[in-house]
């Protein structure tokens, strides 16, 4: 069995708890292993960047000092943290005497370099599994696939070309038999943590994205960012009173797709953990 290490961070332990279980469940249908980073740390995601420079770079760069100790490959499924983690991976690359620096602030060697890959860039290395895995093509069901600011961006961190309208989400749909409808709020911001001190901004930025998500036609908003989809789930409501319009539509993690699509009696679990429920949509939207 092919095994991967993956960095959880801090929201899959609790308001994305649900991504978590997906995620598990999807690798554990595709028979792939996952193996937590041990000792993990948080990744300083969303205030440590802004505030010093210092911890910013120490807290990623401690876990891929971790990470080097076993593998050269990292698997970070939470955006924010594949951000952080990809800026130290690069940043240390770049600069030498910096890595020597830390090593010796960390108490800890990079023994070798590690590549840091988000789940959509893993999940697209292995898309013919994918697609001989699905045992409930997902054929009627028309979707959104919404990056938000950090999967694709900085480019220069991200090595992304199509950063404006990328694809690799709409790929893993197709294979999973859904239909991913082209929209022009793929990467728009939804406030991300703003959402805890100013969620007045957010329902208006949620607004936004959920009223381009129903002009494409969209039935479901795919996601892999659990602030993205905290804020899309969660602001619904509020969206609804600065818009003046009922949207009520779900918010889902990409791995709880691929677990539907791939046959799992869990997925009815995950959807629990949703404000707007995806239930009705998605199992009227599959074929056995």
């Amino acid at each position: 069995m092919t095994r991967v290490t993956y960095y959880p961070g801090c929201s899959l332990e609790s308001t994305a708890r649900e991504y978590k279980q997906s995620m598990v469940e999807t690798f554990r249908l595709l028979d792939i292993g996952l193996v937590e980073l041990e000792d993990w740390n948080c990744c300083g995601a969303t205030s440590a960047h802004s505030l010093d420079g210092d911890l910013a770079l120490g807290l990623p760069a401690r876990n891929l000092a971790l990470a080097s100790a076993t593998t050269d490959l990292m698997v970070v499924p939470c955006a924010a943290c594949y951000s952080r983690q990809k800026t130290a991976e690069v940043l240390l690359d770049e600069n030498p005497a910096l890595k020597l620096e830390l090593e010796r602030n960390l108490g800890r060697s990079f023994e070798h370099p590690v590549s840091v890959k988000n789940i959509l860039d893993f999940f697209l290395g292995h898309l013919e599994l994918i697609r001989s895995r699905v045992q409930r093509p997902l054929s009627e069901l028309k979707v959104v696939c919404y990056y938000g600011c950090l999967l694709t961006r900085p480019p220069k961190i991200t090595g992304e070309t199509s950063y404006e309208d990328p694809q690799g989400m709409d790929e893993i749909v197709q294979a999973l038999g859904a239909i991913p409808l082209p929209w022009s709020y793929k990467t728009e911001c939804c406030g991300g943590s703003h959402s805890i001190a100013r969620a007045d901004l957010v329902h208006v930025l949620v607004s936004k994205i959920l009223a381009m998500a129903r002009e494409a036609g969209a039935q479901a908003i795919v996601t892999a960012c659990p602030l993205c989809q905290m804020n899309l789930d969660t602001r619904q409501r509020g969206a609804e009173r600065v818009s003046g319009e009922e949207f009520n539509i779900p918010a889902i993690y990409i791995t709880e797709l691929m677990s539907l699509a791939l046959g799992s009696p869990k997925t009815g679990e995950f959807f629990k953990g949703h404000f707007v429920s995806p239930g009705k949509i998605l199992d009227s939207s599959t074929t056995v």
